[in-house]
């Protein structure tokens, strides 16, 4: 394996948080877990919509805008 396949440090970090996230709100519904992982995925979220604004004040090209807006 090439080191350009492997995944980032903050791939990584970011897969990691996913998943002790959605895990956690799945396995405790009824517990502070679930607000805790709606507001980490809000901002997520929030951070998907200002990095596509930002692309496309920068006018960058569509395909640019895509690849940064799934990579994150």
């Amino acid at each position: 394996m090439d080191v350009r396949e492997k995944p980032d440090l903050e791939q990584l970090t970011s897969e990691v948080l996913d998943k002790i996230y959605r895990s956690t709100s799945r396995q405790n519904p009824y517990s502070i877990a679930t607000l805790n992982s709606y507001l980490y995925l809000k901002e997520e979220e929030i951070q998907k919509i200002i990095t596509l604004i930002e692309s496309i004040r920068y006018q960058l090209k569509p395909e640019e805008i895509i690849s940064y807006v799934v990579k994150q």
